[in-house]
């Protein structure tokens, strides 16, 4: 049964370790949404990071693989952990700086969130056959992705997440939370690479 686990899931991403800044539910949500990821597909995720997208694209796409790059040791054995403790086998790790080197396959669906976007996109934007998604925490950066984003319709949202709390004043939103962690740009081929 499905439930279950998704819900057992849920808790596993909610106490995981965390390393660099992670994508917040909200998110990770509005990207499965957007793109519905099928399980024949391709997925690369540049920047995975401690896994947070990671742990639900594999569990969407299981028992098929997808593909991480990281380039930075520290997050490597969080991203390993994290994976594990969801009991989730078919991720590949292969350590590379993305931008000065490529990737090795074309995808289907490229994910990227690092901090040197504009060359990583630069870079792996010929082997994206059907979307590449973009996470970018810079207006700069957004004009500079149009730019290079030919052949691709391109779509920019920035998402809120309010929590609703009950005071003994009456029922308001929360004072604390993160109130904006960045653009998701989804970006979808229009011709052929």
């Amino acid at each position: 049964m499905v439930l279950p686990f998704l819900y057992m899931l849920y808790d596993i991403w909610k106490n995981r370790k965390r390393g660099p800044q992670s994508l917040m539910l909200k998110d990770i949500g509005y990207i499965i949404a957007r793109v519905l990821p099928e399980k024949d597909w391709t997925i690369v995720e540049i920047g995975p990071g401690s896994g947070s997208l990671t742990m639900y694209l594999a569990y969407l796409v299981y028992p098929n693989k997808i593909i991480v790059y990281e380039k930075d040791d520290r997050w490597i054995p969080i991203l390993k952990e994290n994976l594990s403790k969801a009991n989730l086998d078919n991720v590949i790790i292969k350590k590379r700086e993305i931008g000065l080197e490529n990737i090795d396959e074309e995808a289907d669906l490229i994910i990227i969130d690092v901090k040197n976007v504009i060359d990583v996109v630069k870079k792996v934007k010929d082997k994206a056959k059907k979307y590449l998604v973009i996470f970018v925490i810079h207006f700069e950066k957004l004009s500079q992705l149009i730019d290079i984003l030919d052949g691709f319709n391109t779509e920019i949202v920035w998402l809120e997440e309010h929590r609703v709390t009950k005071t003994p004043n009456g029922t308001r939103f929360e004072i604390s939370g993160v109130k904006f962690n960045g653009f998701i740009v989804i970006a979808e081929r229009t011709k052929p690479s």
